[in-house]
């Protein structure tokens, strides 16, 4: 059960127009475009889920590739999620 909910979790992370309640046992508490937050008040757990790189989107791997010259604060991406 616990790998289900954690791939639901990482699944939701990238979906843009995110309107995952919930997942599982756990509720939505906090959203943004970024990173989610569930609380599972029951078992007292917290489920965070991180947007990360997307291999197939360009604006990703170009701020990823922004990293080795120290340059991510003027990437698209930073920019867009600051």
């Amino acid at each position: 059960m616990e790998e289900k909910v954690f791939y639901q979790g990482a699944v939701s992370s990238y979906d843009k127009n995110n309107n995952t309640k919930r997942i599982g046992d756990f509720r939505l508490a906090i959203n943004s475009d970024t990173i989610d937050a569930y609380l599972n008040e029951k078992d007292k757990r917290v489920l965070i889920t991180i947007r990360g790189t997307n291999p197939t989107d360009f604006g990703d791997l170009k701020a990823d590739g922004s990293l080795l010259i120290n340059n991510l604060r003027n990437s698209k991406r930073f920019i867009a999620d600051s």
